[in-house]
């Protein structure tokens, strides 16, 4: 999909000029509505959720431009009706509950401490999570094969899951979590394991080590989809 057309079709549909879409969104220029028309900016996450409110749309609508079933990441062409078709560990058909960024391990790391992490280039692209989840929450492509476990409920390497870092504070043992190592810049994902009084991180996959290094819980896993 192309964003700057989308968002100029919409303007035009529902009549708006840019300034009074710049307004409806409580945005001072008209400038910012320009920028993404003609895709010299690109629109973040929220700056999307404020203009699709001023539309009277929802996100899923917005990428469903009526010409085929509806995208959930304009770059991928994944869609809930391919989730419908699938086995997963999240459910069977989910409801879209909204949209996420898919964003880089080391973007993760930086996530909780930025201002405003939903910055341009911030995202791969967005795709849809068919749980209820924070404005925080982002989704990341699995790497290696630490959580492949041989029996039970896995996350092979390229598997999407969703973390929303909001729920950090709550993670509890057998919690699946996004940890950063004390000391390192490194974010892992692990399953978090208690050892007497001592937290540490546990790997689903038998061949890899747990972790006791000093760590901090950066976000907790509310979902995954694994494609194929």
């Amino acid at each position: 999909m192309n964003i700057p057309s989308r968002i100029k079709e919409l303007r035009k549909i529902k009549k708006l000029s840019q300034a009074a879409l710049a307004h409806a969104c409580e945005w001072d220029h008209q400038s910012r509505i320009s920028g993404y028309e003609t895709g010299e900016r690109e629109p973040s996450l929220t700056d999307l959720e404020a203009m699709c409110a001023a539309f009277g749309i929802d996100m899923s609508e917005f990428f469903n431009d009526g010409t085929a079933e509806p995208k959930a990441s304009y770059q991928t062409g994944w869609t809930p009706k391919d989730q419908a078709n699938k086995e997963n560990d999240v459910s069977q058909g989910p409801e879209n509950r909204g949209f996420v960024p898919v964003i880089s391990w080391v973007q993760a790391g930086q996530w909780h401490e930025a201002d405003d992490p939903f910055q341009p280039g911030y995202a791969e692209e967005l795709i849809p999570c068919p749980k209820p989840h924070s404005l925080q929450t982002y989704a990341l492509r699995v790497q290696g094969d630490s959580m492949t476990a041989p029996i039970g409920r896995s996350y092979p390497e390229g598997a999407i899951i969703y973390v929303d870092p909001e729920l950090r504070g709550g993670a509890i043992v057998g919690d699946r979590v996004i940890a950063k190592l004390k000391n390192e810049d490194r974010v892992t994902f692990k399953q978090l394991a208690r050892d007497g009084d001592k937290m540490y991180l546990k790997a689903l996959n038998p061949n890899h080590p747990p972790i006791f290094d000093e760590f901090r819980i950066l976000g907790k896993i509310i979902g995954s989809w694994i494609d194929g």
